[in-house]
């Protein structure tokens, strides 16, 4: 069981935080400006776990306030715009840097590894003409948010697709019916870039690749199964090139995995500019 541990040297009147049905579980959670609030519990009881999903580093459910406004759970750019941070206490495995500043310290701790000061720097030193990437997922809300402020390039995310950031970034209102509907995602971002006068600076694949693949396998079955093909007549890099561009709506450039993996190969989508 996970319990909050308040010292309060006076009583407090404002709500600095509020979370409610934390995970479903109809449970609300406030913090008051100017106290301290310490989260403990015994050993593996998702302490760190709990207070990783209150910043939206982990997959949470919830409802959250600041100072009466209602934010998007799990947007840690919106969270860091508020001057909302989470300092890591994994110093072996995220690191803290002591005789650093405390902004050098935020999130996962490596100096300089903050995204929305480290594109600040980046900017200003070269312009807004720059690429800024990444290779951490959840920093791309970051990244894509101050790419909208600064107006520098996002020109792939590390994992690119439609779906990583730029729904709760661009605030996106994606229905259930159109979730696999990445053409009308597609154009929903093409339209807030231009609004933004973002046009061109932002690119990444069309799809996921998680959904492409299975796509991609079942058209290649029904393929091989309505012109009696075998394994090997489909088993090069010629072939399934041409099949991605002829039978797919994005297309796709394989590779072969490596030598002596003929059944398998690796692949790069098609990129899209918003």
């Amino acid at each position: 069981m996970i319990k909050a541990i308040r010292k309060k040297k006076t009583e407090f009147d404002h709500v600095l935080m509020r979370y409610q049905n934390i995970q479903g579980s109809g449970q609300d959670f406030e913090i008051y400006e100017g106290e301290i609030v310490g989260i403990t519990g015994l050993a593996g009881q998702g302490q760190e776990q709990f207070s990783e999903g209150l910043f939206g580093l982990r997959k949470a459910f919830y409802d959250v306030w600041y100072k009466g406004e209602k934010l998007t759970p799990g947007n840690t750019a919106q969270l860091i715009d508020k001057k909302l941070y989470y300092l890591s206490e994994d110093r072996a495995n995220t690191s803290l840097f002591l005789e650093s500043p405390i902004w050098k310290n935020i999130i996962f701790g490596t100096e300089g590894s903050h995204p929305e000061f480290y594109a600040m720097e980046k900017i200003e030193k070269y312009g807004p003409d720059t690429n800024i990437f990444g290779t951490n997922c959840p920093m791309y809300d970051v990244i894509l948010d101050e790419a909208f402020k600064l107006k520098f390039i996002v020109a792939e995310q590390c994992c690119p697709t439609p779906t990583q950031a730029y729904p709760t970034v661009l605030n996106l209102e994606i229905t259930p019916e159109d979730l696999g509907d990445y053409t009308k995602i597609n154009d929903m971002i093409t339209e807030k870039a231009k609004d933004a006068g973002m046009t061109g600076k932002l690119s990444g694949w069309a799809m996921p690749s998680q959904v492409y693949t299975p796509q991609f396998q079942v058209e290649l079955v029904k393929y091989m199964h309505d012109n009696n093909l075998k394994p090997e007549d489909v088993r090069s890099v010629e072939f399934l090139n041409k099949f991605s561009k002829e039978h797919m709506a994005v297309a796709a450039d394989f590779a072969t995995a490596g030598e002596g993996l003929d059944n398998y190969f690796l692949f790069i989508l098609e990129d899209i500019y918003y």
